[in-house]
Formats: structure tokens, sequence, C-alpha cells
């Protein structure tokens, strides 16, 4: 079995006594697209950077290429042909284009420049259009092309992304993960991607890991995790993106079945006319999941789910109502009963009591 490219083995990172890695293992193979994805503060871009070299990995091993590179410095292995684009794009904002390629080439073979910035140029044309262009002038997409255009300029064997489609348009980030899909299928570069956007990192992986805290939890092709929708779970660890799966699920969905289920009851019709309207809800409440957590649409096991929540609601309103009108309509129910004293009783003393004289 031939070994990976980038082994990583029982990695432990600090910052000051904060463990940031809890012993990771991960597995890039040569050629091959590997994808990590999982919430913010994870421990993805720590897992880049101490690959990296910075900050150093305190326990386990990191080796590519048959060599341990565990604690090495970050410029020598730079020169072990790993090239970085890190989160945020870090480009240099005073330099052109053209002098921010010039800087990636500094690893690589002066003879070769010309033809590696053609290269790149024709992988990102927008580029050669502002190559006197200072970069602190680009969009962020074309910053972001810029910065995998001067990792690339030198000839790496793996090349870490982090992040690569953070704050650009859809249009724009899909045009990065083509490139590198044509960089992966054309030149066989190996990459490995971290990536928050989990639906189109999967998409484009061979493989891929799901972190949480520090420790990898999951890993197995890329449509494997894609068909255990991992991308609502990875969402779920994000508290600000829990609170609008709950707005959706509970709020929107649940109060837009109770109401139905009082406006049935109001029309005395049977409860099976609210079950099918509950159908058609819990549709529109997974289309709205769908939207906000690019889970999977069709997903009979989510729409049961939603179904389920949504009928909950739309009968407790259904018969709460129901018992209301017939409390309402029904005095003698009130008279001697008084449920649930809805309806105060009349106290007005009876005809055949007698008057006190």
């Amino acid at each position: 079995m031939t070994p990976p490219l980038l082994s990583v083995r029982g990695v432990k990172a600090y910052y000051g006594h904060i463990a940031a890695l809890r012993g990771v293992d991960v597995d890039v193979g040569e050629g091959e697209i590997v994808a990590l994805i999982g919430a913010n503060g994870a421990g993805k871009s720590t897992l880049m950077m101490t690959i990296f070299g910075n900050p150093r990995a305190r326990e386990g091993r990191i080796v590519f290429g048959g060599r341990d590179i565990t604690q090495l410095p970050t410029h020598v292995i730079a020169r072990l042909k790993i090239a970085q684009a890190p989160e945020g794009r870090r480009i240099f904002v005073r330099m052109t284009v053209m002098e921010n390629l010039q800087m990636g080439a500094a690893v690589a073979e002066a003879a070769h420049f010309q033809s590696d910035v053609e290269r790149v140029f024709a992988l990102f044309p927008r580029l050669k259009e502002r190559m006197d262009q200072r970069g602190g002038t680009l969009s962020g997409g074309e910053q972001q092309m810029l910065a995998i255009a001067r990792a690339l300029m030198g000839h790496p064997r793996l090349l870490l992304l982090d992040e690569p489609s953070l704050g650009l348009a859809p249009l724009v980030a899909r045009q990065i993960f083509d490139a590198i899909k044509r960089l992966n299928s054309e030149e066989k570069l190996t990459v490995f991607l971290v990536e928050q956007n989990a639906f189109h990192a999967l998409k484009l992986a061979h493989r891929g890991y799901v972190m949480v805290n520090g420790r990898i939890t999951l890993s197995g092709s890329g449509r494997e995790l894609l068909a255990m929708q991992f991308s609502i779970p990875e969402f779920l660890s994000d508290e600000h993106s829990l609170g609008i799966f709950f707005l959706v699920s509970i709020v929107m969905g649940g109060g837009a079945a109770w109401l139905a289920g009082r406006a049935i009851a109001a029309t005395w019709r049977p409860w099976w006319h609210l079950a099918l309207y509950m159908l058609l809800l819990s549709l529109v409440v997974r289309f709205l999941h769908s939207a906000l957590f690019e889970g999977k649409f069709l997903s009979l096991h989510y729409y049961l789910v939603d179904y389920a929540v949504c009928l909950g609601f739309g009968l407790v309103g259904f018969h709460l109502t129901r018992v209301n009108h017939m409390v309402t309509h029904y005095n003698w129910i009130n008279e001697r009963a008084g449920l649930f004293r809805w309806r105060r009783r009349d106290d007005t003393p009876a005809a055949d009591t007698p008057k006190s004289e």
C-alpha cells in the first residue's frame, strides 16, 4: 500500500494552556483532494498552521513525503514544496499582482518564472488584466485568486487552502472551487482543503474529515459524508446557527401549525384535514432548512421529523380550540363542569331559591 504524502498522527497543539488540537490523525494521499470541515473554533485553521510549523505540535508526528517535519521551521517546510494560502488571503497589499507572484516564486527556479506566470494567468484570467494593480485595490475574490496563484508559483507538491470561499459571493466561490478541481485533475496537485462550507467542500473532495473541538470525529469519502448530511450538524455546533435552526423549526413551523390547527377547528372540520395540510407545511419547513443549512432537500428522515413537529403543534392547537368552542357554544358543559373555568359560572341565585324576608 502506498504511504500517504502527508501523515498527521496524534498531533496536539496549544495556545498557552488551552488545547486547540487534541490528538488529530489525518492522512492525505498523493493526487487527492482532502477536505477538513467543522464549525468556527473547531481547530481547522490551527491544524493547517501546525502542519506549516506555526504553532509547533507539542505531541505527535507530522510526516511529509517520508520525512518528519514536526519540529522544522516554517521556511524549511516551504522549501519542501508545501505551499499555503492562509485564511484571510494575507497578500502584500502594497505590492502589485506581479510583485506578489514574484514573492511566491522565491522557492522555485528563476528560469521557469515566465512560464509559471502564464500558467496562473491561464487559471485566473482576471489577474492578468490587473497585473500592474496593487493587491489592496483588488476585490475579495480577486485577492483570493492572487493568494492561490502566489502559492502555486512555488510548484508545490501539497497545497494547503484555508477557507478559500470565506466572504466571497457564491459565483466567485464557485470559480475558486472550479480552479481547485482543474488543478487536481490536470496537474494531479494534492490539495488539503479546510472549509466551513461543508456542502461544496465535500462535493469537491475525494475524502473528508469532520473536526469538532479539536478532534476528528468522522472520516470517509466525500460522497459518504454528503449522504450522511453533516452540513446541518456542523452548523448546529455554532450557537448562532443553532438559534436559527430552532427559529425555523419551532417558531415558524410550530407557530404556523398551531394557527392552522386553530383555523381548522374553528370551521368544525375533522382533524385529518389538518394532517393533510401539515404535509404541505412540513415541505415548506424542509425547504427553509435546505436554504439555511444546505441540507438535503428531499431527505425522508428530516422530512418526517418536520412533519411530526408540525403535526404535533397543529393537533394541540386543534384540540384546545375545539374544546374551547364546545364550552362556548354548549352552556350545559360549562354549567355542569365549569371546564377549565374558561367561562365564569353564573352566580345568579336559582329561581326556586326562597327569598329572605
